[in-house]
């Protein structure tokens, strides 16, 4: 698997398996496509879109609060000694 990226938000990643062949996934932060030996050329959309472009955008990790403006914590439980044991 190869992965490559542009600011701000171009991505393409590309994955070889000996069965399948070569599969190529990309959006451009507008259209997302994906490309195979079986199906061709597709267009994404829906939720196979969206996650191609949240994986697009560039540095996502360090931009959390552009992507998540609201984060909060649901719920706190602390934990006690001895909870890790196996």
């Amino acid at each position: 698997m190869v992965v490559y990226q542009q600011f701000p938000n171009k991505y393409l990643n590309v994955t070889t398996l000996p069965p399948k062949g070569r599969t190529e996934l990309g959006s451009n932060g507008e259209v997302g496509w994906s490309k195979d030996s079986v199906r061709g050329i597709a267009r994404l959309t829906g939720l196979a879109f969206d996650m191609t472009k949240h994986t697009s955008r560039f540095n996502e990790v360090f931009r959390l609060r552009e992507a998540f403006p609201v984060i909060e914590l649901l719920v706190r439980e602390r934990k006690r000694a001895g909870d890790d044991a196996l």
